[in-house]
């Protein structure tokens, strides 16, 4: 799909190339135009931009309007942050030169989708940031912005019903570049699910609103162009704006209509696009009404008029502000609408017609409001302006309405904004950062296809090994009941989480179990045995002696041991010989075939299940989905963070088969860890502080995703691999970051908590206690009951014992 959509790019490149020229002869388009649109820099630019930039597209005219109320908030919010704006057309040019030309560092031609192109671009802005206004999905952009660790993500997002139809069928070249994305912050909840069943993950989505619910009325503006239109505060003028081919004729026979009624009736009528300026006024002239062009030099203030063409850019905004009524075109004809939220936002009573399917939530909402009207010809057109211009109470109440609905909606600019504040703080982590790689054993990509032939040897080797364990005597036997918790793929599934609460069962069940573990990360080598009861007394467990997860359940769990050696058998004796063991967790053990199990649970995260589904080491499975079989129960992890659905229970149902119990769990922060050693805290405890978040883990977006779920005040996150050895100098590239974003606080996770110099630190440090808890719980323990044996009396008795 990649390749023949390069194909197709060059092909239309070729093709388009001579109406670019054309272009450039007419004057219309410069070559410094044409070379930005293949990655160069023009004149105006920065010849050595400092990195760090946020770049916004806005692809046209009504994206620019959405731009510059953008770009206003985020220079309050990153003032030191460079902002450059990137457009597709040449009239979304001229009105951000006008709007908003001052306000940006750089403001040039997006683009096109080569590779070249692309990281030519890239190279010469240096962003941190990628904001694309609306739905601007381009796949080999999309896929450079990854490489480059960029943070790219879509504000405003809209997907219409008819282009969802267009994207469906080209979901495979999308999803990559939709399954990396930092952000997808949609206008409304259909939107959310139809960028989703496009590929987006379900975690990074939220629902912030339209942007243009945020329009300020601006009263300066509108009192220029009324002194400038001669237009009286209680003047009669009908607005229709953004209008398509076919409308006018409807729209002109309205107003006529509606003038032999109200003779002081004004019209000014704006196209939706500048091409048709002439169109639209030769059509005027053809119908014989007296009109006026306000680019028209001739015009004199306060002269007398019927018909005004607005042929400028950018001022439709604040002309609906003159209207009594305003019109939004495209409705009327099969073109999708447009929004009418401007004009509500005026508090002005506004008319569309049935093809408002770009914008049907809005539209639903002002005519639930009252603000709207729904018209379907010349004649509903005439007999609502009527109906609103002729009776007070009507217009009083429909306007009203309109206000009402524009009043309700505002604010998504505020949450969109200190959203994208937030993820600015994570910009330091890199390309290097968890991120990359994550991204990369998510999707099938050209290095990912080219590393495939290694799988082959890998997957050769484990199923050979896994064939070998099958025979009868090649696994060696423990002498208490063993249970392992594992995965199939690399990277966090929520393990450690899941064994802390496996744990906590068995010992409200009436068992004594104890943690075996290989302690990943830690000094020393691997064979030496350490073991730790924490209730025993004695210092806490060290990081870099047992390892991240080892010390952090034996911080959890202070009367379960923890035992941590690489030769697993010997662990779980020494665990039943020193300690009384009863039945040994044994932590990532799925894999571990010399030592029999009697239960082996194997976790899958239903945020990222199997990656790329390809094996190690181009893709994140250590072993083949076959795997699955042998497991005793199947744990599906953070069901709640990305709800999946029935989809992924019938994938790993074909692998697992039918008897094999698949249960949901879901991701709970529970409280707060720090800032003293050992020291709870409830979550409300950091309400309204300024955190900086940090992580480590083989997931970060679980981490990102319960950040939001749990509302606390994120000034940023910034990324780090998986079992990171914080050192000093980390430490102190995550306070420079806290005190660039203002945070009064640093949180992260326990497994990080363990392993980060707090002395020193001038900022209290806190960890977010999760737990991961069967959805089905009481059917989980009566599964334990059934699969476990019953433990050998040697243990009870030399249990008794010690005790």
């Amino acid at each position: 799909m990649q390749f023949l959509y390069s194909v197709a790019m060059v092909a239309g490149s070729l093709l388009l190339l001579p109406f670019f020229l054309l272009r450039s002869l007419a004057g219309k388009e410069t070559f410094n135009h044409l070379r930005e649109r293949f990655g160069g820099s023009h004149q105006s630019g920065d010849p050595d931009p400092p990195p760090g930039s946020i770049w916004i597209h806005a692809a046209s005219v009504g994206e620019v309007q959405v731009a510059r109320l953008l770009i206003t908030r985020l220079r309050e919010r990153v003032p030191d942050r460079r902002i450059v704006l990137s457009v597709t057309t040449q009239t979304g040019r001229s009105v951000a030169r006008k709007s908003i030309g001052s306000e940006v560092a750089d403001l040039f031609y997006f683009p096109l989708d080569f590779r070249f192109a692309v990281r030519r671009a890239l190279r010469r802005i240096r962003p941190v940031m990628f904001i694309a206004i609306e739905t601007e999905i381009w796949p080999q952009f999309l896929r450079e912005c990854r490489r480059f660790g960029i943070h790219y993500g879509i504000v405003n997002g809209r997907i219409s019903r008819k282009s969802f139809g267009r994207y469906r069928l080209i979901r495979p070249l999308l999803a990559p570049g939709l399954s990396g994305m930092s952000f997808l912050f949609m206008q409304s909840e259909k939107e959310a699910e139809r960028i989703q069943a496009l590929g987006a993950p379900a975690h990074r989505i939220r629902i912030t609103g339209n942007l243009k619910s945020d329009f300020s009325p601006n009263e300066p503006e509108r009192n220029r162009l009324r002194k400038y239109f001669g237009v009286g505060k209680e003047d009669p003028v009908f607005v229709a704006g953004s209008t398509a081919p076919g409308e006018e004729r409807i729209l002109l026979r309205a107003f006529r209509e509606a003038r032999e009624r109200i003779p002081l009736l004004r019209l000014i009528l704006a196209p939706r696009h500048p091409e048709r300026f002439d169109e639209v006024f030769q059509l005027l002239q053809e119908e014989r009404i007296p009109a006026l062009r306000r680019t028209d030099r001739r015009y004199t203030v306060g002269e007398p008029w019927e018909v005004f063409l607005l042929d400028s850019l950018g001022e439709l905004p604040h002309v609906y502000g003159l209207a009594t009524v305003a019109f939004v075109g495209g409705s009327l004809v099969p073109k999708g609408g447009h929004n009418p939220v401007e004009p509500a936002a005026w508090g002005k009573p506004v008319l569309f017609g049935p093809y408002m399917e770009n914008f049907q939530p809005i539209a639903r909402e002002l005519q639930e409001t009252g603000g709207a009207l729904l018209v379907t010809g010349w004649e509903d057109l005439r007999s609502a302006l009527l109906r609103l211009l002729v009776n007070p109470e009507t217009y009083r109440q429909a306007a009203a309405g309109a206000k009402r609905w524009a009043d309700r909606h505002r604010g998504a600019l505020e949450k969109t904004c200190q959203n994208l504040a937030g993820i600015l703080g994570s910009s330091e982590a890199g390309p290097e950062g968890a991120g990359m790689k994550q991204a990369f054993l998510q999707r099938k990509s050209l290095l990912s296809s080219m590393m495939a032939p290694l799988s082959w040897p890998y997957g050769s080797l484990m199923a050979y090994r896994n064939r070998r364990y099958e025979r009868p005597g090649s696994t060696e036997r423990a002498p208490i009941p063993v249970l392992s918790v594992g995965n199939l793929a690399v990277g966090g599934t929520g393990k450690t989480p899941v064994t802390i609460g496996l744990a906590r069962i068995l010992l409200a069940e009436g068992w004594r179990p104890a943690i075996i573990s290989r302690g990943y990360g830690r000094k020393g080598r691997s064979r030496e045995l350490r073991a730790i009861r924490t209730a025993d007394g004695g210092s806490l467990p060290r990081a870099d002696r047992l390892g991240d997860e080892p010390a952090l359940m034996a911080r959890r769990m202070p009367e379960i041991p923890i035992i941590v050696c690489s030769d697993r058998l010997r662990a779980v004796r020494h665990a039943w010989e020193r300690f009384g063991a009863e039945v040994a967790l044994l932590d990532d053990g799925f894999q571990h075939r010399r030592l029999h199990r009697d239960v082996d649970l194997l976790l899958v995260d239903s945020m990222n299940p199997f990656g790329n589904g390809r094996l190690l080491p181009a893709g994140p499975l250590r072993e083949s989905m076959r795997g699955i079989g042998r497991a005793s129960a199947v744990l599906l992890t953070r069901w709640n963070l990305a709800s999946p659905g029935p989809d992924l229970i019938g994938a790993v149902r074909r692998w697992a088969g039918p008897k094999t119990p698949i249960f949901r769990c879901c991701q709970k922060s529970v409280g707060l860890l720090g800032p003293m050693e050992g020291k709870r805290q409830e979550l409300e405890h950091l309400s309204g502080v300024p955190v900086l978040a940090f992580a480590g883990i083989g997931n970060p977006a679980s981490f990102d995703a319960e950040l939001l779920r749990c509302r606390f005040q994120v000034t940023g996150i910034l990324h780090f691999r998986d079992h990171h050895p914080y050192s000093n100098t980390d430490r102190n590239r995550i306070l420079r970051a806290a005190a660039r974003t203002g945070a009064e606080a640093l949180l992260t996770t326990e497994k990080d908590w363990v392993r980060f110099p707090v002395e020193g630190c001038p900022l209290p440090l806190y960890a977010l206690e999760v737990t991961q808890e069967p959805m089905e719980r009481e059917d989980f323990i009566q599964f334990l009951r059934a699969a476990l044996p019953e433990p050998p009396a040697t243990g009870r008795l030399l249990a008794g014992e010690q005790r």
